[in-house]
């Protein structure tokens, strides 16, 4: 996927310089379940990250989504 220009591209690309995290946040059904998908980048001190994910089951749905 290539980010055209917007807002996204402008937070991906940005000066990291002083953020402490970043959460990049998706909705997707799968199967018959809602799940939220967050990915985590947590940034230390000296420049170095940590990444991180999580899935989070949240409401069953009713329709299958193909």
């Amino acid at each position: 996927m290539v980010l055209q220009e917007g807002p996204l591209k402008s937070a991906f690309e940005r000066d990291t310089k002083g953020v402490v995290k970043q959460e990049f946040i998706t909705y997707v059904i799968k199967g018959n379940q809602l799940i939220k998908e967050t990915i985590v980048r947590k940034f230390s001190p000296g420049g170095d990250y940590t990444d991180s994910t999580y899935f989070e089951p949240l409401v069953e749905v009713k329709d299958e989504v193909k």
